[in-house]
């Protein structure tokens, strides 16, 4: 069974860290498609001509900073990466829309990581793409329902029923206009029986 590609858009200016991620990927085998944009720039024009189902982007870039890309409203989830002390840019990331935080070692040995923390994090996103389309099933159900409420006149003889603006109309086809039910049309096994003898009583069987 071949597995479908992960496809992920690294942003980082440090070549050394893009060759440790992409030799991470290789050597653990993977199933990740790395593109990579040494720049702010570069990937802003990714994201724009292609899809991504995840962004790694470093917060300190050459031209700019990661949540700058992140705050322009990205329709993939965004991990972003800072340096050792940088909580508090950490912090202003998840709230610009960031879905996790990386903290970057002059090592580099965070690269080792990050494939857990992208594991993790498109598990949440699985999870709330999953309930938002609950929901929406659940807002379009009851978007389409009529209910019938209130006291319904309806005439003891002939059974019609008065409409609010005091017309009075068949039952089926008041239930047709106030609610999204499909109507049939039968007889009880009492009106089965009257009709039956009716029927033979003109016959004379």
């Amino acid at each position: 069974m071949i597995m479908e590609k992960i496809r992920i858009l690294h942003v980082e200016d440090d070549l050394l860290d893009r060759k440790s991620f992409v030799r991470l990927v290789e050597s653990r085998g993977l199933s990740f498609e790395v593109t990579s944009a040494d720049s702010l720039q570069a990937a802003r024009r990714l994201v724009k001509d292609q899809d991504f189902d995840l962004i790694l982007v470093d917060h300190h870039l050459g031209d700019g900073s990661g949540i700058e890309l992140i705050k322009q409203g990205l329709d993939s989830p965004a991990i972003i990466v800072t340096g050792a002390g940088d909580e508090v840019t950490a912090v202003s990331a998840l709230r610009a829309g960031a879905y996790d935080y990386v903290i970057k070692d002059d090592q580099s040995s965070y690269v080792s990581v990050l494939p857990e923390v992208i594991a993790n994090v498109l598990k949440r996103r699985k999870t709330e793409e999953e309930r938002d389309r609950l929901i929406q099933e659940l807002q379009d159900a009851l978007a389409t329902i009529k209910t019938l409420k209130g006291l319904i006149p309806i005439c003891s003889m002939c059974k019609k029923v008065r409409d609010d603006e005091g017309f009075w109309t068949e039952v089926d086809s008041y239930l047709k206009e106030h609610s999204e039910a499909q109507i049939s049309h039968g007889l009880c096994p009492d009106c089965f029986e009257l009709t039956l003898a009716d029927l033979e009583e003109a016959t004379g069987e």
